[in-house]
């Protein structure tokens, strides 16, 4: 079961409103089956600081790679969404 298109469209808007420098966008880790996951990118970076696995909530281990201990709020963002999918 995926995340539902609703939920990941608000888990966009709530990371945009955030401010701080924060861009999504959708990647995956198998090219057979694209958009399985939301990257998560601060200030431009070329490499996402969160990936958010859309199909699986038991990829909390790559969830909250490279989100540093002072973005609190994208913390709670991304715990919220893992407990919907």
């Amino acid at each position: 079961m995926g995340a539902r298109e609703q939920d990941v469209t608000k888990l966009i808007n709530d990371i945009n409103s955030l401010g701080g420098g924060y861009s999504t966008d959708f990647g995956t880790s198998n090219s057979a089956k694209p958009n399985q996951q939301l990257h998560v990118y601060k200030n431009n970076a070329t490499k996402p600081i969160a990936k958010v696995s859309l199909m699986l909530s038991c990829r909390v281990n790559t969830l909250f790679n490279g989100v540093g201990k002072n973005e609190k709020e994208l913390l709670d963002l991304l715990v919220e969404f893992s407990k919907k999918v």
